[in-house]
């Protein structure tokens, strides 16, 4: 999927990866502004929306505290089951 960054990290991105120049640390200004994207913008928008609204009424919570204690246990195992598939994974041809 194509997230819109910031033109001077994408162009500091770019001189990286065309000088040869990539570590872990490569994309971390990227990462934080997508995370901030979707902190800010994106997710208080999904709060106000219709849909969040219905998927509330779906699970029977009245807001979004009892909806994070109804699923509880399947965020902490849905956590371990990405935390299990991201770390064997390995970057090739970069």
């Amino acid at each position: 999927m194509e997230v819109n960054v910031d033109m001077a990290i994408r162009d500091e991105i770019r001189v990286k990866i065309q000088a040869g120049d990539i570590s872990h640390t490569t994309f971390d200004k990227a990462d934080k502004h997508c995370l901030n994207l979707l902190r800010y913008a994106v997710y208080p928008l999904w709060k106000s929306s219709n849909a969040f609204k219905e998927m509330l009424k779906a699970n029977q919570v009245r807001d979004l505290v009892d909806f994070k204690e109804s699923r509880g246990d399947n965020l902490k195992t849905a956590k371990a089951q990405l935390e299990a598939q991201i770390s064997p994974m390995e970057v090739e041809d970069v």
